[in-house]
């Protein structure tokens, strides 16, 4: 048994084995295989425990972190198993002997094994139609099968004499087990609810095992499911019931499993100071008095995202800084990155030395601020790069400084330019180029150095796109004669109409990455669709990794 584990007594420890759990937010989950699951189960009928189990997903540890009592029912009942792979993949990465204990096929092994032993099933939820079909196809594929009795509840809240009744119903069909299919967290409620009324060994919520049974509902290929992408399948599948379920649900369960994460020994915690929103805070260092100059500011010191330094700022302190670092001529570049430049940077050794070297590397996605947020850094905030760029050009007026736009196809640059100059009234903007899709050649290369030398911008704003602009901003910082160089992605096809900003509530859960798609899927699914299983499963091991998070939420 692990340190971090917590040993379960799951029957008469006497006379049965135990198991052990390890805890993933607030839920204890339990270590267990198919076979062993199973096993336990047929235990529970053997000795008439009259037990509940639970398939947990990372939605149900959501859903158990904000309803105690529905946490406290999975944790005190018979087991909770990991259906799902980031939970059992958390428990291989604390060396348990787990693996995904997945609804449909436990209740498929259930079945096939009770054939022998005479058990008796009955099932609760769904619709009449979908209860036949299942119920003729799981006859037709096991002989044998004792089915006791099927039923369809209405689709509402039962009041007291309803309960009695369906559990009279019930127990009169006197089966071993009762499969639930009601849907999360309704069923896990329900076994909860009824369990004190029904003589059954074993209630079993299994979700949408009724509808791939019955064959209402296509389940997601083996490949997907082991990759850990089947939520994508069944929200593609349903996206209307299931939307916000995948689409806010992972974002959430990622920064609350990043809050679980312990913080640093406070020693560590000390080095890297609180930031704020003003230009008067720790990370701030006094300098030599100058007439409308502010206060001499230094970037504070970086937190680590799987490997990439990201400045824990607000949008305040990172405008303040930029200020003055072009009123002092801190010659840098400055990345704007979020979870695509994290993941994007696994994979480039290179564009992730070149965001670490940076004047300035900006959380550009809330999951990076979720992170830096759970480090202890509590006004740290989302430096949204179209955000960034108007903030900053606004401040800049006042300082007189220049800009110059380099980026976007054709004509966007001029476009941007004029946008900038209604909303930002007084702004300098001295120059625009549209670069051509591929490397610039020696000549295109003079001609750009030549035009800076020229105009002389305080700052050079860059519309490549991740990694492409980061690498142009690093091999043309101390060739150009410009200060700072910002690159900002969309931020010219945002600001001059080609492509429609998110709402800020989806901004702030996270989610303006399913809106990107949703405009330009055939450009971004593969970024998307990529970035967000790796991200995830990274950030999961780096959370499990953590040398401070070695005794877990367990012994709290």
């Amino acid at each position: 048994m692990t340190p971090d584990s917590q040993s379960i007594v799951v029957a008469d420890p006497e006379s049965h084995p135990t198991h052990t759990r390890f805890r993933v937010l607030t839920t204890k989950i339990s270590a267990l295989t198919l076979d062993s699951a199973a096993d336990l189960i047929f235990e529970w009928i053997k000795t008439d425990q009259r037990q509940v189990a639970h398939l947990c997903t990372t939605d149900t540890t959501v859903q158990a972190y904000d309803n105690p009592e529905l946490g406290s029912d999975i944790n005190t009942a018979g087991f909770a198993a990991p259906d799902g792979m980031p939970l059992a993949w958390i428990g291989r990465a604390k060396r348990h002997p787990v693996e995904r204990i997945y609804g449909p096929d436990l209740m498929l092994r259930v079945l096939a094994q009770g054939v022998a032993k005479g058990t008796r099933h009955f099932f609760y939820g769904d619709t009449p139609t979908t209860l036949q079909s299942l119920h003729d196809r799981l006859e037709e594929r096991f002989p044998g099968l004792q089915i006791a009795g099927t039923y369809s509840p209405p689709f509402r809240d039962l009041d007291d004499n309803e309960t009695r009744q369906i559990a009279q119903t019930i127990n009169a069909a006197k089966p071993d087990i009762v499969w639930v299919g009601l849907g999360t967290p309704k069923q896990d409620l329900w076994v909860h609810t009824f369990r004190p009324l029904l003589d059954a060994s074993a209630l079993i919520p299994v979700g949408a095992a009724f509808r791939f049974h019955a064959g209402v509902l296509r389940q997601a290929p083996r490949w997907v499911m082991r990759s850990g992408l089947e939520w994508l399948f069944r929200l593609l599948t349903e996206p209307r019931r299931l939307w916000r379920r995948y689409l806010i649900g992972i974002p959430r369960f990622l920064f609350l499993l990043i809050r679980y994460w312990r913080t640093p020994p406070a020693a560590t915690r000390n080095s890297h100071p609180q930031p704020a929103d003003t230009a008067a805070t720790p990370n701030t260092t006094a300098g030599p008095a100058q007439q409308g100059h502010p206060t001499q500011l230094t970037p504070p010191a970086p937190l680590d995202i799987l490997g990439v330094n990201v400045h824990p700022v607000s949008m305040g302190m990172a405008v303040e800084t930029l200020l003055h670092a072009t009123q002092t001529r801190r010659k840098g570049y400055v990345c704007v990155t979020g979870v695509h430049g994290v993941v994007e940077a696994q994979r480039s050794h290179a564009l992730r030395d070149i965001q670490n070297r940076s004047f300035l590397t900006v959380p550009d996605g809330m999951p990076t601020v979720w992170i830096g947020r759970g480090r202890g850094y509590g006004k740290m905030g989302r430096v949204y790069g179209p955000d960034l760029m108007l903030n900053l050009c606004k401040a800049s007026v006042a300082r007189g400084l220049s800009h110059f736009l380099y980026g976007g196809q054709q004509g966007v640059a001029k476009s941007l330019k004029k946008v900038l100059e209604e909303k930002c009234p007084g702004i300098r903007i001295v120059g625009t180029h549209t670069p051509p899709f591929r490397e610039l050649t020696e000549t295109e290369e003079e001609e750009l150095q030549r035009k800076i030398g020229e105009l002389k911008p305080d700052i050079l704003w860059v519309g490549l796109g991740t990694p492409k602009q980061e690498f142009f901003m690093a091999s043309h910082i101390d060739s150009l004669d410009v200060t700072l160089m910002l690159g900002v992605g969309a931020a010219f096809d945002i600001h001059t109409g080609r492509l429609r900003d998110a709402p800020k509530w989806v901004k702030r859960a996270g989610l303006q990455w399913s809106h990107r798609l949703l405009q330009e899927p055939r450009r971004l699914w593969k970024r998307y669709l990529y970035i967000i299983p790796v991200f995830t499963s990274q950030i999961l091991w780096a959370h499990i990794r953590s040398p401070w998070n070695h005794k877990e939420a367990d012994e709290r």
